[in-house]
């Protein structure tokens, strides 16, 4: 019911009104309540449902705001994602086709609150816990291409997280010219604890192919975590 509100609640529709309207759909059959309370379309029904939103010309609101609402579920998840907790990755999971639709609005409409890098942001570690690395990484180079206006910070924790799950898909050298760039934006936007992260990813690349070369690299990812207190 939350995400319906953030997602469906806009003019000239009240937030107030939405319960109201989902339970008339449920009583017509045209949207499915399930025993742990969410609400979900047959495919038909979310098909027209789309094609009604695109006669009506609100398609990118409602993806804005959809996009919206799952950056800011990412988000209050981030910490326990990090920590790797089961209840807060299985949540993630069972947003999963929320959470890729969202990312594939970012990657190609740019928004002006830059939702889709904080989506990426937050679930950087996700992909990897739960097997999905290439998934990750792929998302990361499209929606940090789909807000090429985003404040460097953003971008270059955004392109971290790219890179992060790139490596854990054994593509080092992609992750290895990532994180570089990721670097070169967090060094721009004085953000060290970015800059930590993307030193920590260059030393486990380079670990993999020179594990006496790695040493320094880690001891800068080291200082610069310890410095910004990223834990």
């Amino acid at each position: 019911v939350e995400a319906a509100w953030e997602v469906a609640g806009f003019a000239p529709l009240d937030r107030e009104e939405v319960l109201d309207l989902l339970g008339r759909l449920v009583d017509k059959s045209l949207a499915q309540l399930d025993d742990s309370g969410r609400y979900w379309l047959l495919e038909t029904i979310r098909a027209y449902a789309r094609t009604r939103a695109a006669e009506a010309g609100e398609t990118s609101t409602v993806a804005g705001h959809h996009l919206a609402w799952a950056a800011d579920f990412a988000q209050r998840l981030e910490k326990d994602v990090e920590r790797a907790a089961p209840a807060s990755l299985d949540l993630v999971e069972r947003e999963l086709p929320n959470i890729r639709g969202a990312l594939d609005h970012a990657a190609g409409a740019p928004d002006p609150d830059h939702n889709g890098l904080r989506l990426m942001t937050a679930l950087a570690l996700f992909w990897t816990q739960r097997g999905y690395a290439a998934e990750g990484a792929d998302y990361g180079l499209r929606v940090v291409a789909g807000d090429p206006a985003a404040p460097p910070a953003l971008r270059a924790r955004a392109r971290w997280a790219g890179a992060y799950d790139r490596f854990y898909s054994f593509d080092f050298d992609r992750a290895t010219a990532e994180a570089n760039t990721a670097l070169e934006e967090a060094i721009k936007a004085g953000d060290e604890a970015t800059q930590g992260r993307c030193w920590h990813v260059l030393a486990a690349a380079t670990f993999m192919v020179d594990p006496g070369a790695s040493r320094p690299l880690f001891e800068s990812s080291l200082q610069l975590a310890r410095a910004s207190g990223d834990r």
